[in-house]
């Protein structure tokens, strides 16, 4: 391919899935098994949610795996770098976007499990 392939965007992994499946499997009428890890697991989910026809050709599966992520314990540790400053605009673009229209839901949950008060 005559493409660089970096980290930036879904494009990149629907790039390498037709690459690999023109040059690999289409002659032998096989689709691929697609698997993303992390980051690269959202990119496929992306790339088959915005160009689903094309993927589907040439998909039969995938997986997408993220480790676990437990937003308490990695807001204390967000506090403790850079003085806070990363954790301070992190925590308000999420409180805005996730946590204050779901307030009364997740409130009680996160006060319970993790000894956050966010009200």
């Amino acid at each position: 391919s005559g493409t660089i392939i970096g980290c930036g965007q879904w494009a990149d992994v629907y790039d390498v899935v037709e690459y690999i499946h023109l040059n690999y499997c289409k002659e032998t009428n096989r689709k691929l098994f697609v698997v993303g890890f992390s980051l690269t697991g959202n990119w496929v989910a992306l790339a088959l949610g915005k160009r689903p026809e094309e993927m589907s050709k040439m998909v039969t599966a995938c997986m997408c795996i993220q480790p676990p992520h437990w937003i308490g314990i990695s807001s204390q540790k967000m506090e403790q770098i850079w003085y806070g400053a990363i954790n301070r605009m992190l925590g308000n673009k999420v409180r805005s976007i996730v946590f204050e229209p779901n307030a009364d839901y997740l409130h009680d949950l996160y006060k319970q499990k993790f000894g956050l008060n966010f009200k």
